[in-house]
């Protein structure tokens, strides 16, 4: 098990954010910039520390249909940390983190950047993601499973991605958070951001 174990993290051993083009140049912005607006949005979150990538989240926003945060296998208002939260399987539920509130919560565990894909979406589609993964009025349990184990994040958000969300991105399941931020470089992002305790940069894909 030890060896296997190894072998894993061996393979997600690398920088923060090792896919950003080196000829990119960022631009600074407010942390207010990631507040939610009256737009559809999809947001992808890769984190990392130090030496590899540790998590990956989705964040699906609507006006008109609301909001959906999938923390799989994640951290976000577990009782060992001072954030309250409710968590139904691996959904955020109450309150839902905007943005700002997550990036906040990063200072509880190891992190050193954190990668923010953000697409436009159509109402239709954050309508159809949402209504997957939220129980509707009266019900328990929603369509599409969200719990998840320890490790699989990626390889979760991944496959939900390839299976629903083909029409706004094209990505495999993939185990490792570097890698499925690797397909989204190439997916037609509206923008990524990157952000650490010292900035948060704004990348416009070329």
């Amino acid at each position: 098990m030890m060896v296997i174990t190894l072998g894993v993290f061996s393979g997600c051993m690398h920088k923060p954010a090792p896919n950003l083009p080196s000829h990119w140049e960022g631009q600074p912005v407010p942390m207010a910039s990631l507040a939610d607006k009256e737009t559809d949005k999809m947001y992808v979150f890769i984190m990392y520390d130090k030496t590899m990538c540790v998590h990956t989240v989705l964040r699906i926003h609507s006006p008109q249909y609301g909001t959906v945060f999938w923390d799989p296998a994640g951290a976000y208002g577990k009782p060992e940390y001072p954030v309250v939260a409710k968590r139904r399987n691996d959904l955020v539920v109450d309150p839902i983190p905007s943005i700002p509130d997550y990036l906040s919560f990063r200072q509880y565990l190891p992190t050193s950047k954190v990668e923010i894909f953000e697409f436009d979406i159509k109402p239709s589609q954050s309508k159809y993601l949402i209504n997957l993964l939220s129980p509707m009025a009266g019900e328990t349990r929603a369509p599409y499973k969200t719990k998840t184990a320890p490790m699989y994040c990626a390889s979760s958000i991944s496959k939900f991605l390839s299976t629903h969300a083909k029409d706004i991105v094209q990505v495999r399941k993939t185990f490792f958070p570097h890698n499925l931020s690797a397909a989204l470089y190439e997916a037609n992002p509206t923008r990524i951001v990157l952000w650490d305790y010292d900035s948060i940069l704004q990348y416009e894909v070329q």
